[in-house]
């Protein structure tokens, strides 16, 4: 419902490690935006739990790990665009306000190519023809995830810059 906060218990993909905190602690989150990245479903919101003037508050969680979602009477106003835009730039739920956005580009064959044309990754995502393929380009902070899947094209990559990446 708009407005208010949920509470849930949220199912790590990691096993519990000691001082990683409860694996059954009860969270509670502002919802603010649904997302559907490669088929699966995540939502950005705010963790209420979290101090105001800690680390960043705005996470993306995978909708599939939520147990026990339940509604709670807490008031809840979604934050600015500007506060939310942090994580518009971010591949895999990596990005956020210490990274900066770069230009990616990568010259590929047809079937990285034919990849990209199927499943746009991010709203800044633009393809075209080029004379030895693909050009594809983005802007976005440079994460593991995002290096990992270009990682598994890596034998149809004919140019790809930043250098950072080749890493």
């Amino acid at each position: 419902r708009k407005g208010k906060a949920v509470k849930f218990r949220y199912r790590s993909p990691y096993e519990p490690r000691e001082g990683s905190g409860d694996p059954n602690r009860v969270r509670t989150f502002g919802l603010a935006l649904l997302e559907s990245f490669g088929g699966s479903y995540s939502v950005l919101g705010e963790d209420l739990d979290m101090p105001k003037n800690g680390p960043s508050r705005i996470k993306r969680l995978a909708l599939a790990r939520f147990r026990e979602l339940e509604l709670t009477d807490l008031d809840y106003t979604i934050p600015s665009n500007s506060a939310l835009k942090q994580w518009e730039n971010s591949y895999g739920g990596f990005g956020g306000d210490n990274q900066i956005s770069q230009k990616i580009r990568i010259v590929c064959g047809e079937i990285m190519g034919n990849y990209f044309t199927e499943h746009e990754i991010h709203c800044s995502q633009k393809g075209n023809d080029h004379e030895h393929g693909k050009l594809i380009e983005f802007n976005m902070p440079l994460s593991v995830p995002l290096a990992r899947l270009f990682a598994g094209f890596a034998f149809d990559i004919h140019e790809l810059a930043p250098t950072e990446l080749k890493k």
